[in-house]
């Protein structure tokens, strides 16, 4: 939370992603930033600064923000869409049994899984497909 802004918002150039999980000392999640949070940021003219941390940044977030949704690793893909889709996010984090973050899935993620993944699987029933868990680690090993 004390990375300065200007490196989240390389970050994000750098590695081609639009938001970042805020951790404590514990690996736990306690907050999110997005690009959406630096447009804000610009829309305010509140970015004079780049170097104060992100967590300064997050200050000027609106009201309207709901905090960090999150799903089990052990999740189907049909209740990580159902989770995305009732807290009208456009990622959710993924955490183990020690609610510890494994990885993030956004709805670009979700696409590509089911445009690439599943035609390649043998049954083409949704229904049963959508009770599959949907194997975050797999994701996470393909994207590295």
């Amino acid at each position: 939370m004390d990375t300065p802004l200007i490196d989240a918002l390389k970050f994000f150039l750098e590695k081609r992603v639009s938001a970042l999980p805020l951790l404590d000392s514990e690996d736990r999640v306690v907050d999110i930033y997005a690009k959406f949070d630096a447009i804000n940021l610009a829309a305010d003219k509140t970015y004079n600064n780049l170097d104060v941390s992100v967590f300064d940044a997050l200050r000027h977030r609106d009201e309207w923000f709901e905090g960090v949704r999150s799903c089990s690793e052990n999740d189907t893909l049909m209740q990580v869409i159902e989770l995305i889709v009732k807290a009208e996010v456009h990622r959710i984090i993924v955490t183990d049994s020690e609610n510890r973050v494994v990885g993030i899935i956004s709805l670009s993620d979700i696409l590509k899984h089911i445009i690439l993944e599943i035609p390649k699987t043998s049954s083409t029933n949704l229904q049963e497909l959508s009770q599959q868990p949907y194997t975050i680690h797999e994701h996470l090993n393909a994207s590295a």
